[in-house]
């Protein structure tokens, strides 16, 4: 499990410059699809 801040530093470094509710959405739908295939929580957010 990765921290929140480490997913959120991510998406940012990723996609650049994000509103909150952008990062909101990404956070969500990359811990989603890191459940469906892992089975797991990705984050602690």
């Amino acid at each position: 499990m990765i921290s929140g801040k480490d997913l959120v530093e991510y998406i940012i470094n990723y996609f650049g410059e994000v509103n909150a509710k952008q990062l909101q959405k990404l956070a969500y739908l990359t811990e989603l699809e890191y459940m469906k295939a892992h089975g797991e929580r990705l984050t602690d957010l």
